[in-house]
């Protein structure tokens, strides 16, 4: 995701910000940020926030409370408004990093403009990506550098996988979760590639500003980018280039 890609499997993509309790947020925020982004983000709605197995604690939704949600008329991207949480989503077609970080930010300026200070306790950019199909059921290795460490009467084809790795990062402090599961989808076997990178605690602190933000969100994209590329076969990512 570093490289522009012709073809990218990109499924959705996500920024979400999750502020301390003490940053002053209310439920006036929401109203008064689809005020501000009405004309691209027309459609409301609401949705019920439900605790996410496998997240980070700091990254978890608000147990019962509500999500705003506003979304745009062609349904390729949303903002969530929940207390002290901000989410961006966008779907396909996706712009591309320039825009969708362009987006983010214009996004969170409104958000901050509304009421509530930056003062974040978490921050995650996460990629869901969808690779395939397969060429036979099971053949992992033709996509996928990270595979199950199988051997024995165990080598043979996958109905199914999962698994999760958590890598730690210094620059900026933090984890890359890496998930790689198989699903089947209406075209055949697909391996679903989640890539999502979550601040650590102590270092969501010192983003305290847009800039930092954004700072914050190019260092994310860079970590997130090379892992894509790393865990994909050479064959699997050219073949997203062509």
């Amino acid at each position: 995701m570093a490289e522009s890609l012709r073809n990218p499997p990109l499924a959705e993509a996500i920024f979400e910000l999750q502020l301390k309790p003490t940053a002053g947020w209310d439920w006036t925020v929401a109203g008064l940020l689809y005020e501000r982004f009405k004309e691209q983000f027309s459609e409301r709605g609401q949705a019920v926030a439900v605790a996410m197995p496998g997240l980070p604690v700091n990254i978890q939704p608000v147990m019962g409370f509500q999500r705003v949600q506003l979304k745009r008329p062609d349904g390729s991207a949303m903002i969530q408004i929940a207390p002290n949480q901000l989410v961006v989503n966008h779907l396909r077609p996706y712009p591309g990093w320039v825009s969708f970080k362009k987006l983010v930010l214009a996004v969170v300026e409104g958000f901050l403009a509304s009421g509530p200070r930056l003062d974040p306790i978490g921050m995650h950019l996460r990629y869901v990506n969808l690779v395939g199909p397969l060429p036979r059921q099971g053949d992992l290795s033709a996509v996928l550098t990270v595979l199950p460490q199988l051997s024995g009467p165990l080598m043979r084809e996958s109905a199914g996988f999962y698994q999760r790795h958590e890598l730690i990062y210094d620059q900026p402090k933090g984890v890359l979760v890496l998930q790689a599961g198989l699903t089947v989808m209406e075209k055949g076997p697909q391996v679903v590639l989640d890539l999502d990178f979550v601040s650590a605690t102590n270092g969501a602190g010192g983003v305290d500003t847009v800039e930092a933000l954004s700072t914050w969100l190019e260092e994310a994209h860079e970590n997130v980018g090379a892992a894509f590329r790393a865990a994909l076969t050479d064959r699997a990512y050219h073949g997203f280039k062509e």
